[in-house]
């Protein structure tokens, strides 16, 4: 397929034949990543156009890393076994907990004995782990290993870009970035202007150094059909979003609440970011989009109406 890709894209551009845009999809493989290495190395060598995310909180690792760690139904050799977990036992400003229990348990799962036998408090601000006995040690092989395993899977997840947040970055940067539409009902496959190719090449040969991950690109060729195409795939995204926030306005509206400072600034920049978007496919398609064009002058008005409203009601409190 990357052959047939490639023989066709160069046949387009040997050609002269006229570009209305490109056409791009990714597969990305399922690898984590060191986040230091994604964004600081790759992403900045190749000068590619992704947006900074930080991987997972670490005490959300600690908490994944206390569900991972648990050993259970391990034998005793009297037709009963043994399970070690780590169950929550709370949080404050400082740490989040977890027990060690052990229990003790028949064939049927059904509990014998039940005991704690230490605490592992994670730091919020030191992101280091501390134990605590809890009155009842073990010193058992299993009880060893189930400690051993919260603390490795913790220190070798923090810090990692899961395999969805690097998919995830593709895929904003498709969408967002570089202001791709999607043209496949299902989603997965963009149009982008064929002004965005220098930024789409560094995508690319950004992911291309990622284990089993590729960006493709194949060239739009400009006609009437191919025009339609992209001009009803972006009254379609473009309707859905621009009456997404019309009605997140009207929610607030109606709810009377005060609007923050944040959520007027995190509007503005909604309308901003579609506003913008449609200007450039006017650009570009010359005519049509009215239907957009018409949605967000509304949620315009609408925004600007309900700044209007509550800066009158403040002056009358």
């Amino acid at each position: 397929m990357n052959l047939d890709i490639s023989s066709y894209t160069q046949n387009v551009l040997e050609g002269n034949t006229p570009i209305l845009g490109w056409l791009s999809w990714h597969s990305v493989g399922a690898a984590a990543m060191p986040q230091v290495d994604f964004y600081n190395d790759l992403a900045e060598q190749y000068d590619a156009p992704i947006e900074k995310a930080g991987p997972p909180k670490p005490v959300n690792i600690f908490r994944r890393a206390a569900n991972d760690a648990k050993m259970l139904k391990q034998p005793l050799g009297d037709s009963t076994y043994v399970n070690y977990t780590f169950r929550n036992s709370g949080h404050d400003e400082h740490a989040v907990y977890r027990n060690l229990i052990e229990e003790i348990v028949d064939g049927d799962e059904n509990s014998l004995s039940f005991r704690e036998i230490e605490r592992a408090a994670f730091g919020r601000e030191s992101h280091r782990i501390a134990w605590t006995p809890l009155g009842h040690p073990s010193d058992t092989e299993a009880a060893t290993i189930v400690r051993n395993r919260l603390t490795r899977y913790y220190d070798a997840h923090v810090g990692l870009l899961t395999p969805i947040l690097v998919r995830e970055a593709a895929r904003r940067a498709l969408e967002n970035t570089l202001e791709g539409v999607s043209v496949r009902p299902s989603g997965g496959i963009y149009f982008l202007p064929v002004e965005k190719h220098e930024e789409l090449q560094a995508l690319q040969q950004m992911y291309a150094e990622l284990p089993n991950s590729s960006i493709f690109i194949m060239p739009v060729v400009d006609d009437a059909t191919q025009r339609e195409m992209v001009r009803e795939a972006f009254e379609v995204e473009n309707r859905d979003e621009a009456e997404g926030l019309l009605a997140e306005v009207l929610d607030i509206q109606e709810s009377k609440k005060k609007l923050t400072a944040s959520q007027f600034a995190a509007l503005q920049e909604r309308y901003a970011g579609l506003s913008g978007r449609l200007d450039t496919y006017r650009g570009f398609l010359k005519e049509g989009l009215d239907d957009s064009q018409s949605l967000l002058s509304i949620a315009d008005q609408a925004i600007l109406s309900l700044v209007d409203t509550q800066t009158k009601d403040d002056a009358n409190e």
